[in-house]
C-alpha cells in the first residue's frame, strides 16, 4: 500500500523516512570521520565532500517528505497516549522536519558565503568547489 492507512504508514512514507535517516546518519558520520585525516589531504576533502553530498540529499528528500506528510493522514496510535505526550511527540516531529530543512540550507549559505560559487551533487574538482573560476587547492 503506497498511502498511509488508519493503522499503518504506507510504503512511500517508510521509504522517505529511511532515506532521510540514512542521509542524516551519513552526513554526521562523514563530518565526524573527517577529523581523523590531516588537513589538506585528499581523504579529508573526500569526507567533507561526502558530508556536503549527504546534506544535499537530506534537503532533496525532506521536501517531498513534507509534501507527502501534509497530504496524508497519520496512522492512529494504539493505545492513544495522553494529551501532553501527544503534543510533545508532534512538536518533536515538526522540529526534526525543521532541522532537516534548515541545516542543509544553512550549510549551503555558509559555503556560498565563504566565496565558493558552486555546490552541487557532481564532483568537478578536488573537493567539489570552484572559487572565482579557480579550483580549490586547500
Amino acid at each position: 500500500m503506497l498511502k498511509n492507512s488508519q493503522h499503518s504508514y504506507g510504503q512511500l512514507t517508510r521509504a522517505l523516512h529511511w532515506l532521510s535517516a540514512l542521509a542524516v546518519i551519513a552526513a554526521l558520520a562523514f563530518i565526524e570521520v573527517k577529523d581523523f585525516f590531516p588537513k589538506g589531504t585528499a581523504l579529508r576533502d573526500a569526507m567533507k565532500f561526502g558530508h556536503f553530498q549527504a546534506g544535499l540529499i537530506v534537503l532533496l528528500v525532506v521536501l517531498p517528505r513534507l509534501l507527502w506528510r501534509v497530504n496524508n493522514r497519520v496512522p492512529d496510535i494504539t493505545p492513544t497516549p495522553n494529551k501532553p505526550s501527544l503534543l510533545l511527540a508532534h512538536v518533536t516531529h515538526w522540529a526534526l522536519y525543521a532541522l532537516m530543512l534548515a541545516l542543509p540550507l544553512l550549510g549551503i549559505a555558509i559555503v556560498q558565503g565563504s566565496g565558493h560559487t558552486r555546490l552541487s551533487l557532481a564532483c568537478r574538482c578536488r573537493c567539489c568547489f570552484r572559487s572565482a573560476g579557480q579550483p580549490r587547492t586547500t
